[in-house]
């Protein structure tokens, strides 16, 4: 019967070892627990953003970036994706927040990230 390897993290200098908690990534010197974005409340409101800004590509690839006379549904579309990571990131907020400060942070400043990244090209194209 074999036993299972502890989990998998890479270390500040980019080498790659075993701990015995959980699986770590690392740049500068700053840890971020990989575990934390498994959980789908820290996942989901990422995934939704990155759908968002294939939207808007996907929109500039085939109808270029002239204002529409009327909102499609390319843009109802990303607005309910959009508005749809509200709950989810209180949740994930409500939940996770208390009990892990550091990497709950850390999640929410990805989940903002990928957010704007969805809202910058529909703001700088002034749709």
């Amino acid at each position: 019967m074999m036993t299972p390897e502890p989990p998998v993290s890479v270390n500040h200098v980019g080498g790659i070892g075993h701990s015995g908690t959980t699986a770590t990534l690392c740049g500068g010197g700053t840890h971020m627990n990989v575990s934390m974005l498994k959980r789908p409340s820290a996942l989901i409101p990422i995934c939704m953003s990155l759908a968002a800004l294939s939207l808007v590509l996907a929109h500039i690839a085939t109808s270029g970036v002239a204002r529409q006379a009327d909102e499609g549904a390319a843009a109802h579309f990303w607005q309910l994706l959009m508005a749809g990571q509200v709950p989810v990131i209180v949740f994930f907020i409500m939940r996770w927040l208390p009990r892990t400060p550091g990497p709950t942070l850390a999640v929410l400043v990805l989940q903002g990230v990928a957010g704007l990244a969805a809202a910058a090209p529909v703001f700088l194209l002034g749709w």
